[in-house]
Order: structure tokens, then sequence, then C-alpha cells
């Protein structure tokens, strides 16, 4: 039973971590285009569709991003900011220390609940 459950959670783990990087070159090809064409808050969009996963990221107030995917079969575009649809939806809000060129996760909506994520979206939009 154990070795059962450590196989799912393996499984879940690498899920999780697969969408991560889609989610994290989804929101650098936003940056990117931030940097590259200067346009208002939420200009700099990118968005990601296959066979099993659509997605999207755009900027939110520098240096962050909001980057959301679900499967691609579903009926719906998932707003992060009010927090409707990120029930079926893995997102995440990412930081870009461009210091260190690189990113970070500074919330997950499966580990802080969907109104708590859409509340930190929010703010990140409006100040």
């Amino acid at each position: 039973m154990s070795e059962q459950l450590d196989q799912e959670q393996q499984t879940y783990s690498i899920a999780v971590a697969n969408a991560l990087s889609v989610a994290l070159d989804l929101a650098e090809q936003a940056r990117i285009k931030v940097k590259t064409d200067p346009c208002p808050l939420g200009g700099g969009f990118a968005a990601f569709s296959d066979d099993n996963l659509s997605g999207f990221a755009y900027d939110l107030k520098s240096p962050y991003f909001v980057a959301v995917l679900w499967q691609t079969g579903d009926k719906f575009l998932p707003d992060p900011e009010d927090g409707r649809g990120l029930k079926n939806c893995q997102a995440w809000i990412l930081k870009y220390e461009s210091h260190h060129a690189k990113w970070s996760v500074e919330a997950y909506n499966a580990e802080i609940g969907n109104k708590s994520f859409a509340k930190l979206a929010r703010e990140y939009t409006e100040g």
C-alpha cells in the first residue's frame, strides 16, 4: 500500500513539474514581449495549446507574472484575478529576478487556495 502511494505521489510530482515548466516558458514569453514591445499592464500576453493542455501567462506589476494551465477540452476561460474557473486549473504567480536572471514561484493555487490566489493576483494588478 505504501509503495502504491509513493508511486502515485511521484507521478503527481512529475505532472506538476511538467506543468510548471510550461508555465515558466509562457511567463518568459510574456516577459520578453513586455521588454521588446512596451505595452500597458497585462499586455505582455503569451498563450499555449495542444491536444491535452491549454494555458496563458501575462504580466502583473513588475516583476510579477501570472500563468494558468488547464485541460484543453474544458469549456471555460479561467480568470486568475477573480478566481472564476481556477478550481479546475493550475495557476502560479511567478516573479522574475532580473539581477539573477531566474524565476521563482510566489504562489501556487493548489497550495494557497483559489480565493487567496485571486486576491494576491489582484494585489499585484491593482497595487
